[in-house]
C-alpha cells in the first residue's frame, strides 16, 4: 500500500507547509483491489481503513512495509525515535525536488505524473509515527523548505538558492539584487556565492563590477579580504592592471591575514607587511606594483622606507580632524619618486629665491588646512626654519587661518601645491610670527583674502594670478609673482611695508594704491616703455598690453592717482618698472 506525502508551498509572504491528505477516490479503490487479491496467510497487505484514516492524525507502518493513516498503535516516543534512526536517514535520502513537485491531487508539478511511493525500510515496516514528528522530519531535511522556514520567501529562485545553503541575511541581500546580478551570482559556485552575499557593502554596483572581470582575475579577486575586495570593486580599476599587480604580489600583501613572501622572523617582513596593506587601502596599489619591479625579490631599507613614506604622502587630510601618523623633513618628502611634481614646484620655488630648501614638511594628497593651528604645533621642533604644507592634488583654506608658533625664530611656513589651490572668499591667513608664501603650479584666484606675515609674504603662481580685493601685510616685504598674466583689481598693502615686488609677464593694474615709502619694483616680459613707463589707461590695445605692465584704472603712490607720464613722474618715484629675470 502507498500514500502519498502531499507538499503545498504558499504564495507571496506565506510560508510553505506541509499537510497529509486522503488519496484520491479512483487510487485508493484501485489499491484496495489490489491489495484484496495479494493477501496470504500472513495478513500481508490487509486493506485499509479508510474511515480510520480520514479522522485521525497519525502514521502507521503495516507489516508490509507500506505507510497507512491509522489510530492503531503506539505513538512515535524519544526511544522508538532512537530505534528508528534508519528511517532518519531514509528520509535524509528522499528527492526533495520530488517532494516539492506534488500538488493537491498528488501529481507532480514538474512532470505531470504520479509521483512513486516512498518505500522504508524494512526495520521501521510496523512501527507507528506521529505525524508531527514526521512532518518535522521532512521539513529539517529539505533544504528548499528549510530555506523558505528562515526567509519567509519563495519566488522562482528559491529551488535554486536552496543548494548554496544561504543564511536569511544572505538570501536578504540576494533578493535586493536587480535581475542581472541575480543570474550572475547563481552561476557562480556555492563557496564564491556565499562569499559575495556575505560582505558589507556587496549590492547591484559591487557585483556588476566584479563579474565584468574575467574569471582567472575574480579568482584572483577572492583571495583578498572583504573590506579590500569592495574598495577595490568600487574604484573599477583596469582588469590588465589588476591582474598583473594581484598575480605579481600572489596577494600576500594584500590581505592582513596572509604573511608577505619575504624571509620570515624579521621586524622587516612585518614592515613590508604592514606597508603593503596600508598602500592597498588607500588605494595605491600602483604604487605597491612599482615598488614591487624595484625590489626584485629583495625588499632593502631604502624600498621599505619609500613605500612607507609615499603612504604618508599620498593620503588625504583633514588637519586639526586627522594627521599624518610621522612626521617627515622636507628633504625626505620631496626625494620620494612618488611627489615628483612637489618636488618640481619646491624647485622652482629656489630658483625664485622663494624658499629655503630645509625644515619639516606635513604632505598628502589632498589637503584641507582649517583654523586650527595647533594641529601643526608638533611638526615643528625647536630650531626649525622652514615648514611645508603641501598637497599634490589640491590645498584647500576653507576660512580663516591663524599660524603662531612657539619656536623660536622666524620659521618660514610654505603653503603649496602643484594642483588647485583654493582659498574661501572673505579668509585672513595669519602668520604673526612667521614668513607666508602660497604657491601654486595652476591658476590662482584670490578674492577678499587679507593675508598676514611677520617680515614677508609672497604670491607665486606658475600660470595666472588674479588677485581681487586683496590685502597684504608685512613688515619688510610683498612678493607677488605669476608665470603668465597677473590681473588685479583691488589691492593694498600696509603702510610701513619697506618693499614690493610684482612680477608677471603681462600685468594688468585697477584700483592699486601702493604705500609712499615702499620701494616698489614692477617687472615684466618686455619692462618699461622708454625705459620708465607703464602703459596708462583701459584703450590700449590688447596686443600693446602683452609684456608690459598697465596701469589700468585707479593706480595710486600714497594716495596720488597715477594715470599718464606726467603724474606718473610727479608721484611715482619710488616705483620702477623693469624686464623679468626668468621668464
Amino acid at each position: 500500500m502507498y500514500i502519498h506525502i502531499l507538499l503545498l508551498l504558499g504564495i507571496g509572504m506565506s510560508l510553505p507547509f506541509i499537510s497529509f491528505a486522503q488519496q484520491d477516490k479512483e487510487e485508493e479503490e484501485e489499491t484496495s483491489e489490489k491489495e484484496d487479491g495479494s493477501e496470504d496467510a500472513g495478513g500481508k497487505g490487509e486493506p485499509r481503513d479508510k474511515e480510520s484514516s480520514s479522522e485521525t492524525g497519525e502514521l502507521q507502518v503495516s507489516g508490509g512495509g507500506d505507510v497507512m493513516a491509522g489510530n492503531d498503535g503506539p505513538t512515535l516516543d524519544t526511544q522508538s525515535a532512537r530505534r528508528n534512526e534508519p528511517f532518519s536517514r531514509d528520509i535524509q535520502r528522499a528527492n526533495s525536488r520530488d517532494l516539492l513537485n506534488l500538488g493537491r491531487s498528488g501529481t507532480s508539478l514538474r512532470t505531470g505524473q504520479k509521483p512513486k511511493a516512498m518505500q522504508l525500510p524494512s526495520a521501521v515496516r510496523s512501527m507507528t509515527f506521529d505525524r508531527s514528528v514526521l512532518q518535522s522530519a521532512i521539513l529539517e531535511n529539505n533544504a528548499v523548505v528549510s530555506q523558505a522556514r528562515k526567509t519567509g520567501m519563495v519566488n522562482t529562485d528559491s529551488l535554486e538558492l536552496a543548494k548554496f545553503g544561504l543564511t536569511k541575511a544572505q538570501v536578504e541581500r540576494f533578493q535586493k539584487m536587480q535581475q542581472r546580478a541575480r543570474n550572475a551570482i547563481m552561476a557562480s559556485t556555492r563557496q564564491t556565492v556565499r562569499r559575495l552575499l556575505s560582505m558589507d557593502g556587496f549590492g547591484n554596483l559591487q557585483a556588476d563590477a566584479f563579474f565584468e572581470y574575467q574569471p582567472r582575475t575574480r579568482a584572483l579577486i577572492l583571495g583578498l579580504e572583504d573590506d579590500i575586495l569592495v574598495r577595490l570593486l568600487n574604484e573599477g580599476i583596469e582588469e590588465d592592471l589588476l591582474q598583473e599587480s594581484l598575480s605579481k604580489l600572489n596577494l600576500d600583501t594584500s590581505n592582513p591575514a596572509k604573511m608577505p613572501t619575504f624571509t620570515p622572523g624579521t621586524k622587516q617582513d612585518e614592515r613590508a607587511k604592514q606597508m603593503s596593506v596600508r598602500l592597498m587601502e588607500g588605494g595605491n596599489g600602483e604604487v605597491l606594483r612599482k615598488l614591487n619591479e624595484l625590489s626584485d625579490g629583495g625588499w632593502s631599507e631604502e624600498i621599505l622606507r619609500t613605500g612607507e613614506v609615499a603612504d604618508i604622502l599620498l593620503r588625504d587630510y583633514d588637519l586639526g580632524v586627522a594627521s599624518p601618523r610621522e612626521r617627515l623633513s622636507a628633504k625626505e618628502a620631496l626625494a620620494n619618486p612618488f611627489f615628483v611634481e612637489v618636488a618640481a614646484l619646491f624647485d622652482e620655488l629656489k630658483l625664485d629665491q622663494l624658499v629655503n630648501g630645509g625644515g619639516q614638511c606635513l604632505g598628502g594628497k589632498n589637503l584641507i588646512v582649517r583654523n586650527n593651528a595647533k594641529a601643526l604645533q608638533p611638526y615643528v621642533n625647536e630650531g626649525t626654519k622652514e615648514m611645508l604644507l603641501v598637497a599634490s592634488e589640491s590645498l584647500e583654506i576653507p576660512d580663516n587661518f591663524n599660524w603662531d608658533t612657539e619656536s623660536s625664530g622666524n620659521v618660514r611656513l610654505v603653503m603649496m601645491t602643484p594642483g588647485e589651490f583654493t582659498i574661501k572668499p572673505g579668509s585672513t591667513l595669519k602668520a604673526v610670527t612667521s614668513d607666508l608664501v602660497l604657491a601654486t603650479q595652476r591658476n590662482l584666484l584670490l578674492k577678499q583674502v587679507s593675508i598676514h606675515g611677520f617680515k614677508e609674504v609672497v604670491i607665486r603662481g606658475y600660470r595666472d594670478v588674479s588677485l581681487e580685493d586683496v590685502s597684504m601685510h608685512a613688515s619688510a616685504l610683498a612678493t607677488i609673482m605669476a608665470r603668465r598674466d597677473l590681473n588685479v583689481d583691488g589691492l593694498t598693502f600696509n603702510q610701513d611695508i619697506s618693499r614690493i615686488v610684482m612680477e608677471a609677464t603681462t600685468m594688468r593694474l585697477k584700483d592699486v594704491t601702493f604705500p609712499v615709502n615702499a620701494q616698489v619694483r614692477l617687472n615684466s616680459l618686455k619692462g618699461a616703455i622708454d625705459g620708465r613707463y607703464p602703459n596708462f589707461g583701459s584703450n590700449i590695445p590688447a596686443a600693446q598690453q602683452i609684456g608690459r605692465v598697465n596701469f589700468i584704472e585707479n593706480v595710486r603712490s600714497g594716495g596720488n592717482l597715477l594715470h599718464d607720464r606726467a603724474s606718473f613722474d610727479q608721484h611715482g618715484q619710488n616705483i620702477q618698472i623693469g624686464k623679468i629675470a626668468r621668464p
